[in-house]
């Protein structure tokens, strides 16, 4: 653990370098880093690669930060004019909206105040099996370690998106989200900026400070969390949901900063380290108010028509955390640590790749010479499903697979969208079991067939109907909660 961890030298007063590029985890993270290292235009076929990835996976996830942080800090090495660039604010938008739709599809549809109320009430109800609970009372140090790796994408850039709410707001609103935005930003103080303090709090524990540094350990759902606050911020048509994030961050955090600071006494770590939480736990604590009551209800007055949208970005905001709260004691519990062990490779780790590899396969064998068109091109293929094809098996081969392990790759993916659409009958004999693309059905990750509903279906009806308790429990607890 504390190899995996071990930070490079702490700030010295010199000025901070940008982020290095992530290493990309599937075709659209690919197409956009060869994009932004190259300067060069997207590949035709990343955004007809869109319809088929997991919009709760790893590829794409990735593809939205890489592209959200050009309008952050940047990339070493990558042109900052890039940040304006036609097809990769037209790549980001067909993400977005694949994004957008899960989410939407993923949550009730709670009336804003009624969503505030929860808020107020979910720390207690929902303390015993969730992430807070188990920091608090039995975390361990190199827990708290790899929980603040993975917290540091959100909190080395803390407030910053919500800045961007502010010239959409007017009167009340505007005046009392500037009010709040400027406790985070220290008061007019540097060593006071949130975001600093938690810097702070990774040099106590001994990690790297630097912005961005874990990125490569981090899961989707880690990157899910911190794209939706960039995502929300970005539009103006979702401002209202912005500002609903803003009110559960404000709301939440008081009480959740009181428990890590609680756990990080504990386990004996330092003052810079706890001082982060207890800045948080009276802050937040009066900011709550001030959200809700000024910056909420004010944007109400001035737009009720956007009442939907607060509620929207409430809800929103409670299922990435939820999400990433159940993954990470999901890997503690098991044994395992909760940071990635390797940025995964093409058609291997990322669930939404429907070329993935969850067994060793054979190679496919080769029916045409060297030289000519790829032995496992589909038969009757269409121009778009070509283009779809080459793009694949490039990125493969590129990312290190064989010329025809990566055949292979783009075959399957190919094959399994062509059954999904329709396009073919029969699936090839390099798709999986399941011909249906397991992006299509809203990131889940298997089809309700005779075993009935998949996990990530159970966890859904769960949230509707807001089972306490569920986003520690595994399938079969899922399904006597729901009386199946």
């Amino acid at each position: 653990m504390a190899d995996a961890l071990t930070h490079a030298p702490s700030r010295d007063g010199r000025p901070r370098e940008d982020p290095a590029l992530p290493s990309s985890r599937g075709p659209l993270s690919h197409a956009v880093h060869h994009a932004l290292r190259t300067s060069s235009e997207l590949r035709d076929a990343a955004e007809e690669t869109v319809a088929v990835a997991d919009p709760w996976g790893e590829d794409l996830q990735l593809a939205l930060y890489l592209l959200y942080e050009l309008h952050y800090r940047g990339f070493a090495g990558v042109d900052d004019e890039l940040e304006w660039n036609p097809g990769l604010l037209r790549l980001r938008r067909s993400l977005e909206n694949r994004y957008l739709a899960a989410l939407r599809e993923s949550v009730p549809g709670t009336p804003t105040a009624d969503a505030l109320d929860g808020l107020v009430a979910a720390p207690d109800r929902r303390e015993p099996p969730g992430l807070g609970h188990h920091l608090a009372h039995a975390g361990t140090l190199d827990q708290l370690r790899e929980y603040a790796a993975l917290r540091s994408l959100y909190h080395l850039k803390e407030a910053d998106p919500h800045a961007w709410v502010i010239p959409r707001l007017t009167g009340t609103a505007k005046a009392a989200m500037v009010a709040v935005e400027f406790d985070e930003f220290g008061a007019g103080r540097a060593d006071g900026i949130h975001a600093r303090l938690f810097a702070d709090l990774m040099d106590d524990l001994d990690l790297d400070s630097r912005y961005g540094y874990y990125v490569d350990r981090a899961s989707a759902a880690m990157l899910a969390s911190v794209n939706l606050m960039s995502l929300f911020g970005l539009h103006r048509s979702l401002r209202g949901a912005l500002v609903g994030h803003f009110a559960h961050v404000e709301t939440t955090s008081s009480p959740a900063s009181r428990r890590l600071a609680a756990a990080l006494r504990r386990v004996g770590a330092g003052a810079a380290a706890v001082r982060f939480y207890t800045e948080h736990v009276e802050a937040d604590a009066v900011h709550e108010q001030v959200v809700r009551h000024q910056v909420v209800e004010g944007l109400l007055a001035d737009e009720p028509w956007l009442e939907d949208d607060v509620g929207f970005g409430i809800e929103a905001t409670s299922l990435v955390e939820e999400r990433f709260g159940a993954e990470i004691l999901g890997h503690w519990r098991a044994g395992r640590s909760a940071l990635c062990d390797r940025p995964a490779p093409i058609g291997a780790a990322d669930e939404g790749y429907p070329g993935r590899v969850r067994r060793p396969h054979r190679r496919a064998r080769a029916s045409v010479t060297e030289g000519k068109e790829p032995a496992d091109m589909p038969a009757g293929s269409n121009a778009k499903r070509e283009r779809q094809y080459e793009h694949i098996r490039e990125g493969a081969q590129e990312h290190g697979a064989s010329k025809s392990r990566a055949k292979e790759i783009a075959a399957r993916t190919v094959n399994k969208e062509r059954a999904r659409s329709g396009e073919s009958r029969t699936a090839s004999r390099t798709s999986t079991k399941d011909p249906k693309s397991a992006p299509e059905r809203g990131g889940q990750r298997s089809h309700s067939g005779a075993e009935g509903p998949t996990k990530d279906q159970l966890y859904a009806e769960a949230r509707k109907k807001n089972i306490e308790g569920r986003s520690g429990m595994n399938k079969k607890e899922l399904r006597r909660a729901l009386g199946y």
